[in-house]
């Protein structure tokens, strides 16, 4: 456990240990979820997955699609028919 204690300013920003930030929010603006529990204030990362993360994740048991169409037709087929 890390202790830091700071301030409030005058339009009701914190500041957050620069390494704090930057081991759980990373660099730059990240997206953030306050949470309020009666007179506690938890502060927790929004993990922002991209996309492109999940190319070519799932085997969908073909080297390669040449008509999309012909494909789902085959692949809903297999999984609802």
């Amino acid at each position: 456990m890390e202790i830091a204690i700071t301030k409030i300013d005058k339009f009701g920003r914190i500041v957050i240990p620069a390494n704090w930030r930057k081991s759980l929010f990373g660099e730059g603006e990240a997206p953030v979820l306050l949470v309020r529990r009666r007179d506690c204030i938890e502060l927790r990362p929004i993990r922002v997955r991209k996309l492109e993360e999940f190319f070519d994740s799932i085997d969908l048991g073909v080297d390669e699609i040449k008509d999309w169409g012909e494909f789902e037709k085959k692949f809903y087929g297999a999984r609802y028919g």
